[in-house]
């Protein structure tokens, strides 16, 4: 089993911060390989991505979410793959996310390599989620919800 340990700090608040990241369907936006997460009900998502040359479908379920707290996942089809993304406000205007993976490596002998391109590629995952949000931030005002539970089916909206 291998893991992968990353975090960025985002120039957003907290509860904006968690809403954004609460959108799975916007994941193809800034993770590579993605392209495309469905919410198939409150719990479960289906993926598709593109790794290695091939693409690699698998569902999900959403084992824990605890608003502007964390999200916690793991796979029930596909690979073996867990995860955990934890928001803490630093300040009013910061948000520190870390985001916690455990999967198993289907590459014998290649485990601490693959776990080094997979932090590499979270950490630019994060990046370009970085730059996304406070660009949404910037542009189009703060975000609250407009419909759902814990921020699904939020949607950009400027405040008053």
């Amino acid at each position: 089993m291998a893991t992968i340990d990353a975090a960025v700090e985002v120039n957003a608040p907290l509860h904006d911060t968690y809403l954004w990241m609460s959108r799975f369907e916007q994941f193809p936006r800034f993770m590579e390989g993605v392209r495309e997460v469905r919410r198939v009900d409150d719990t479960h998502l289906h993926w598709h991505a593109v790794s290695d040359g091939r693409d690699r479908e698998w569902d999900a379920v959403i084992t824990e979410q605890v608003p502007e707290m964390r999200i916690a996942w793991r796979n029930i089809s596909g690979h073996l793959h867990s995860g955990r993304v934890e928001f803490h406000a630093i300040d009013e205007t910061t948000t520190r996310i870390t985001m916690f993976i455990e999967f198993d490596d289907d590459r014998p002998g290649e485990g601490q390599g693959l776990a080094d391109l997979l932090t590499a590629r979270s950490l630019q995952d994060l990046a370009r989620f970085k730059k996304l949000i406070e660009a949404e931030m910037r542009n189009a005002g703060a975000m609250r919800p407009a419909a759902g539970r814990d921020g699904a089916g939020a949607r950009p909206q400027r405040r008053p």
